[in-house]
């Protein structure tokens, strides 16, 4: 039967949360950490197309596999070390990150937000702005390789990079800025400007 074939073939059509907890492996935290459980009750709160958002999110596929025996990694939670901050500029607040995946090795580095409403927040707005996670199909990927770099397989896995800055002072309620494409690239490179026209050779030249 087709059904059968596709629950073999593409997984569960619902995120099994339970499963998903089982699978679960820890970096520098464990589960009773306070964050740790405000990760969890997030990915409860959400719909099952959010559930899938976040799978997709931080490994790049929007379903799991169909049993434990299916699972070729664990699903990995670390914690997310926030980088040195320029030479002048303070440190941002750890409330005003956002998550970090790595979607080759099924990892996602989260912040130790102080609430679980914060936690809610940042997934949510990860999981909504970074959905593609292949740098070579970007606009900033696209106009990179026509600038001649190379974007490289090592840089896939962080694809699905999520580290940007928020402002702090967002109150609840506000809509969150759109990305600036630059920041979720996985090149990480800012847009180069169009290309300028090739001049027309003269026919004595050629």
């Amino acid at each position: 039967r087709w059904d059968e074939l596709e629950l073999l073939v593409c997984g569960q059509p619902r995120v099994d949360l339970e499963l998903l907890k089982r699978m679960t492996v820890y970096s520098d935290c464990c589960e009773s950490d306070r964050h740790i459980q405000f990760f969890w009750q997030a990915l409860e709160s959400f719909s099952e197309e959010q559930r899938s958002g976040y799978i997709k999110f931080v490994w790049g596929r929007a379903r799991l596999p169909l049993d434990k025996e299916s699972w070729e990694q664990p699903h990995k939670v670390a914690i997310f070390h926030p980088p040195r901050p320029a030479f002048g500029k303070p440190q941002p607040s750890i409330d005003s990150l956002l998550p970090y995946a790595h979607t080759c090795y099924f990892t996602i580095d989260i912040p130790k937000y102080t609430s679980a409403e914060v936690m809610r927040k940042r997934l949510l707005y990860a999981i909504e702005n970074c959905p593609e996670i292949d740098g070579d199909q970007t606009t900033t990927g696209r106009r990179a390789a026509a600038m001649g770099f190379d974007i490289s397989d090592s840089d896939d896995e962080d694809n699905s990079e999520a580290a940007l800055e928020l402002s702090a002072d967002t109150e609840e309620g506000d809509s969150l800025p759109s990305p600036p494409p630059a920041l979720i690239s996985s090149a990480g490179i800012p847009p180069a400007p169009p290309l300028p026209a090739l001049p027309q050779t003269s026919p004595a030249l050629r």
